[in-house]
């Protein structure tokens, strides 16, 4: 799995914050130290192959800003 910070200013700007092997992952949680700032027109993409055919489901909590 990999969860993307795609930028709208470019491709030379998109981050990767986290990759996980989730072959054997039961429970996977991503608790940043430090906020996480996505502007308009950015997405937050999560990838995931799922070659074991396996169900997870995904929570993504936020706070917008003012």
């Amino acid at each position: 799995m990999t969860i993307t910070i795609n930028r709208a200013a470019g491709a030379a700007y998109d981050l990767v914050i986290a990759t996980q092997d989730m072959t054997a992952v039961v429970d996977y949680h991503l608790i940043p130290t430090r906020p996480i700032y996505l502007f308009a027109g950015d997405t937050l993409d999560v990838a995931w192959a799922n070659a074991g055919t396996k169900t997870y489901g995904l929570e993504i909590i936020y706070r917008p800003t003012a």
